[in-house]
């Protein structure tokens, strides 16, 4: 897709673009996929009857049915944010096939049954097929365990999801300039999100680490973290040279070197690195929400596979200011549950879900601490890395 996002631009501006899509604007985006196949190889874009992302073509594969989710289709930067349907007139103007497009439907409705040749190959009677919040992170939401709706949450795993639950989409100048996604949500809902990189980063540090024959743990990881001097390096983990796999602790002393820091050294000052800056992005990034939303959040519920991280929780918290309330980490396969068991009558609607699920699982509650040190290293952090202008 390099070079497709100022192909569509010199179209339909940029401004323009997230005004009828409320999409936060990512290279890999249905919308400049799919141009960048227009451009490349036209003759499968002429041939192609219908356009299914993985969800839909797994019910397909189940069902026979061709469908689009709203929830996962909502991200590939198609559909107007007015109504959630598909924008025809944004296709037309980058004369793009709208024939492709299946007819959306919403989660929690039912898809089908189960095929006559699965049927016949499993050797059971044909069994409906819901469609749920196909989208990992919208499931995630769903599960979040929340009591009321004043809450911020955090899907963390390899990419940190950090956001709100809205009725509506908020398409405003802060939104546009702090590169915010509108992308739907279970109920028609809508997740006003920022995608930011998550564990990631100590994730290819320990692959960079083991490829020289340091077998360490994450257990190890964070002990060292913890014995190293706090505050002595930042980056911004969103930085383009932290995006492919490789070298990342080299890539981050890079980084230190040139804005003019210490440069870590240390298995351990490189991770407590990697932790104290996923946390002060995680404290501007909520503060960004604030800015945008004109609300103010008492709780970050932390769902999905980084709950399992102590130190990210207690870090997160220390950085906000903000109770943190970490579980459950399997919210994505929780969220898929929930919302065929609402689909089926089981349970009456999502709040009861999430009280289901609240009560269900083991959440553990971080309150902050060395905040007046964390506030010092914030003021560093913004000189290092300003918000967008």
């Amino acid at each position: 897709t390099e070079g497709v996002m100022d192909q569509i631009f010199k179209v339909i501006p940029q401004k323009e673009l997230y005004a009828r899509t409320g999409i936060q604007f990512q290279p890999f985006n249905t919308i400049f996929q799919l141009q960048a196949l227009q451009n490349r190889q036209p003759e499968l874009v002429q041939l192609a009857d219908r356009l299914l992302l993985m969800p839909d073509l797994f019910v397909f594969f189940l069902t026979g049915v061709m469908q689009a989710e709203r929830t996962m289709a909502s991200t590939g930067q198609l559909l107007r944010s007015s109504d959630n349907e598909w924008d025809l007139e944004l296709l037309r103007r980058l004369r793009l096939p709208g024939r492709l497009l299946c007819r959306l439907v919403d989660s929690g409705t039912k898809a089908g049954v189960l095929s006559p040749d699965i049927c016949r190959e499993l050797h059971i009677d044909p069994i409906p097929v819901i469609t749920v919040a196909a989208h990992d992170t919208a499931s995630a939401v769903v599960a979040v365990p929340a009591a009321d709706a004043d809450f911020i949450y955090l899907s963390s795993g390899t990419w940190s999801l950090m956001g709100i639950e809205r009725k509506k989409p908020i398409i405003n100048d802060p939104a546009f300039r702090f590169n915010f996604t509108n992308e739907g949500g279970f109920n028609n809902s809508t997740r006003v999100l920022k995608n930011i990189t998550g564990l990631w980063l100590i994730q290819e540090s320990r692959r960079q680490w083991l490829r020289r024959g340091e077998n360490v743990t994450f257990a190890e990881m964070e002990q060292e973290a913890l014995a190293s001097r706090p505050f002595v390096s930042l980056i911004d983990p969103d930085d383009p040279a932290l995006a492919a796999p490789g070298d990342i602790p080299e890539r981050i002393r890079e980084i230190c070197r040139r804005t003019g820091q210490v440069v870590p050294g240390s298995r351990g000052e490189i991770v407590r690195c990697i932790y104290e800056s996923l946390a002060l992005k995680y404290r501007v990034v909520a503060e960004q929400i604030e800015k945008i939303s004109g609300c103010c959040y008492p709780v970050i519920h932390i769902v999905g596979g980084g709950t399992k991280d102590d130190l990210l929780s207690q870090v997160t918290a220390n950085a906000t200011g903000i109770k943190v309330i970490a579980g459950p980490a399997e919210g994505t396969a929780l969220g898929n549950i929930a919302v065929q068991l609402i689909a089926s009558g089981a349970i009456a609607s999502l709040r009861d879900a999430r009280q289901i699920i609240a009560a269900s699982t083991d959440m553990k509650h971080y309150q902050p601490e060395d905040t007046g040190a964390w506030e010092a290293a914030l003021i560093r952090y913004r000189q290092l890395f300003p918000d967008p202008v």
